[in-house]
């Protein structure tokens, strides 16, 4: 496909190898001391099987502002429309995968309803050490919260006594930094 990029702060890689391709990465910044001073780039890599085997290889890099996420989801993973071409908007993949990201201050608050068929798989990656998230679920009356530091994950399933939908509510606690995380939203049958 000889694609050859550079991704930087807010880049969304995707690539289906599909019937084949030849692959190789490496950390732009070769010098480790110089990534430590100047900052780093984090990496999340998120692997996920597709509906179909053998498809034509697909190569897809969209850039997501700061601003874009901040204080609010973010939507930048879809499933793709067979027939239909890929969007400007967003990644499509050929799956019922649903990726956001966020960049919360503290105190603000994003909402995302979690359907009865569906999980959600919640990252806060270590960004800061500051960073925290409080994450509750609320259904049929019923709250549970669960706290996320830096490097933390949770499964969110929805409850299977019930056929209401899942209201989750993701506030950002840590201070002097933005909360960063990402949020996966799945059929239950993908894991």
């Amino acid at each position: 496909m000889k694609n050859v990029k550079v991704c930087g702060r807010g880049h969304i890689q995707f690539t289906s190898t599909g019937s084949g391709i030849r692959h190789s990465e490496y950390n732009y910044e070769r010098n480790q001391e110089a990534q430590i001073f100047l900052g780093f780039q984090l990496i999340l890599q998120i692997w996920v099987k597709l509906r179909e085997l053998n498809t034509e290889p697909n190569y897809q890099l969209k850039f997501f502002s700061e601003e874009s996420k901040l204080n609010q989801l973010c939507l930048m993973i879809v499933p793709k429309i067979k027939g239909q071409s890929n969007s400007d908007e967003f990644i499509a993949i050929d799956q019922n995968f649903f990726v956001f990201s966020s960049l919360l201050e503290e105190n603000k608050t994003v909402e995302h309803t979690l359907q009865e068929d569906r999980q959600v798989y919640i990252y806060l990656p270590i960004t800061n050490p500051n960073v925290e998230l409080e994450v509750s679920s609320s259904n049929n009356g019923t709250t549970e919260k669960v706290t996320l530091k830096a490097g933390d994950g949770c499964y969110i399933l929805p409850s299977t006594t019930t056929d209401n939908v899942e209201k989750l509510t993701i506030t950002g606690k840590g201070s002097d930094c933005l909360n960063e995380f990402v949020l996966m939203d799945m059929e239950r049958s993908l894991f």
